[in-house]
């Protein structure tokens, strides 16, 4: 789930749907569309992410990211995930029980994309 329409490498805002937040509030989907994430070994598509606008931070999920054959690796409070060929996507410190990516921060950053590929809508 993102809450920034401007890390969508492509977004589908004819889609909506409902999500269900840890404080038991119903937000509304305003869209579906893929990410793509700058790694040390290329850029990596995360694809199927929803558009949420009133979500407080960008969430990855576990068992999606399973899913679609990514492994994530828990330990020494570190979260590293790997993609479905084996390489390391990134490593993720963990910060008051949560694992939250600041792109600013590391060398691995989200791809903004400042055009959208009309023909896909």
């Amino acid at each position: 789930m993102c809450n920034d329409a401007g890390m969508f490498k492509t977004l589908d805002e004819s889609y909506k749907s409902r999500v269900k937040v840890g404080n038991e509030e119903f937000l509304e989907v305003k869209g579906k569309g893929s990410v793509n994430v700058q790694t040390s070994s290329g850029i990596k598509i995360i694809p199927d992410v929803l558009f949420i606008p009133e979500i407080s931070q960008n969430l990855l999920s576990v068992g999606q990211m399973m899913e679609k054959n990514y492994s994530l690796q828990f330990k020494d409070h570190k979260c590293t995930i790997f993609d479905p060929s084996g390489e390391q996507v990134f490593c993720i410190n963990m910060k008051n029980r949560s694992f939250v990516v600041d792109w600013d921060k590391v060398s691995n950053h989200a791809y903004m994309s400042a055009t959208q590929d009309v023909s896909n809508l």
